[in-house]
């Protein structure tokens, strides 16, 4: 049995997202593009800003502690 200390788990889990560089970048433009095509279907609503809004915070979030 291996046990993992925090710095190993660390270094995996950033490891594995270096190799999704590329598709990281895809998928953010492809969230784009579903971000502006849905944006009439809501009538420019306070639900759809917020969820847009709580959206990118997190994954704001989590990218600065990747980062």
């Amino acid at each position: 049995m291996i046990l993992l200390s925090k710095k190993n788990l660390f270094n995996l889990f950033s490891g594995w997202a270096v190799c999704f560089n590329a598709g990281a970048f895809i998928g953010a433009a492809l969230l784009v593009v579903v971000w502006v095509t849905t944006k009439p279907f809501f009538k420019f609503s306070e639900v759809w800003q917020m969820f847009i809004s709580r959206g990118m915070t997190i994954i704001t979030f989590l990218m600065v502690f990747l980062i």
